[in-house]
């Protein structure tokens, strides 16, 4: 896994910017308002450390079931 910037990230609106993704006062992305999606981009980038933390809090507490275990594991080593 690659090391990234340690959380929390917070998603803040700045013009001309799209949304900034601040972590620890600091900007590390940023989606641009020229793409359409660009608010929703925005709001999955700020909460992807979160959603690191439940899946691998699935593995540890359900893991059991090999299916979703393959599944989340594969999506974990791509990070």
């Amino acid at each position: 896994m690659s090391k990234h910037t340690k959380g929390p990230w917070k998603a803040i609106y700045g013009y001309p910017y799209g949304i900034i993704i601040q972590a620890n006062g600091k900007r590390i992305a940023n989606t641009s308002p020229t793409n359409k999606n660009w608010e929703a981009d925005g709001k999955l980038l700020a909460t992807a450390l979160e959603l690191l933390e439940v899946c691998k809090s699935i593995l540890t507490d359900y893991g059991y079931d090999s299916s979703i275990r393959k599944q989340l594991e594969e999506v974990i080593a791509k990070i």
